[in-house]
């Protein structure tokens, strides 16, 4: 008797330990997805909400080079710019090192993004150095290729 007064409470845990878990977030639709909800809401307008899908797309994947440049842009709109960069920044390490199924144009991309913060943050020996190894990284197919070059050229030796 004392099992079947006991029986409700241990279905319950049960319930709970087994059921299909939801996003804990009601942001997210599809936790899978969550990196391009992050898209969806940075075009949205909704920066804030993008940059917390960006954060739970890096805690389901710390190494998703794309995560990281898209927070790295999130919080560049923000006006978080030290923030950004360390985004960056681990973006640039992880795409250094390559990886299955990554781009041959993140590295490039990642260290041409990084240039236009540090420009924007006033470093522009740090960018220069930046657009110097975008180039040398990108193929000659490299699709930015004509623009990191003429952005190179703009800048000033110079300049700090």
């Amino acid at each position: 008797m004392a099992e079947r007064a006991r029986e409700p409470e241990a279905l319950e845990l049960a319930r709970r330990f087994t059921a299909p878990s939801a996003p804990a977030d009601p942001l997210l639709k599809n936790p899978p997805d969550t990196r391009q909800q992050g898209i969806d809401a940075f075009v949205a307008g909704r920066r804030e909400d993008a940059l917390r899908l960006f954060d739970v797309a890096l805690a389901e994947n710390p190494d998703d080079v794309e995560a990281l440049m898209s927070r790295a842009v999130v919080l560049q709109a923000l006006s978080r710019g030290t923030l950004a960069l360390a985004s960056y920044d681990r973006a640039v390490a992880l795409a250094e090192k390559g990886g299955r199924g990554m781009s041959r144009d993140i590295l490039p991309d990642a260290l041409a993004s990084r240039a236009a913060l540090q420009l924007e943050l006033g470093k522009r020996k740090l960018a220069r150095e930046d657009l110097r190894r975008a180039l040398a990284a990108g193929g000659d197919d490299w699709p930015q290729r004509d623009a990191i070059r003429a952005r190179l050229q703009a800048l000033p030796d110079k300049h700090p």
